[in-house]
């Protein structure tokens, strides 16, 4: 055999090992549905290779997700608004007067369509593309609460400074 069809020989070796290895840490996060993971040095971005990933399925996810948040979020906006305020309530959420229903009132009314649209995100994550809704965080079996107290430290410690400095700086008084 000439070295160059050796050489051949060994780098087809090592991609079939290569894809014998990445077959089974495919095996290996399958489980019930296909969803559950147990690969602990799974990146984030392979996670998203778990689920089903057609073309179409991140289409109809994205349709779900923007008629969650623009149809279903501001419906449950209107609705909160007539709790609060009756027909006054719905007349100030067309005029985008928040203020109409007080500090909390408005408050409750613009952020009563989040958990609507995290609900078609949700919805868009387990059915369509069949995933965990872990893997929205995690590429982990679990989540590392550790990791999640280290980021809200980096972002929450840099918000607090600013915030400060403002405050200090922007001496009207």
């Amino acid at each position: 055999m000439t070295d160059h069809a050796q050489s051949s020989q060994r780098n087809f070796l090592k991609l079939a090992a290569a894809a014998k290895e990445t077959n089974m840490k495919i095996n290996a996060i399958k489980g019930h549905l296909g969803i559950r993971t147990a690969v602990q040095d799974a990146t984030y971005v392979e996670a998203a290779g778990w689920g089903k990933y057609r073309w179409w399925r991140y289409l109809l996810g994205l349709m779900i997700i923007l008629f969650a948040w623009m149809v279903a979020a501001n419906v449950a906006s209107a609705l909160v608004a007539l709790t609060l305020g009756g027909k006054e309530g719905i007349a100030a959420l067309t005029r985008l007067d928040y203020a109409a229903f007080g500090s909390v009132g408005g408050f409750v009314v613009v952020m009563a369509g989040f958990p609507v649209f995290l609900a078609g995100i949700l919805i868009a994550v387990t059915f369509i593309h069949q995933r965990h809704p872990r893997t929205l965080v995690t590429a982990r079996e679990k989540i590392s609460w550790t990791r999640v107290g280290h980021g809200f430290v980096a972002g929450f410690v840099p918000w607090v400074l600013v915030g400060c400095s403002s405050c200090t700086s922007n001496n009207a008084d």
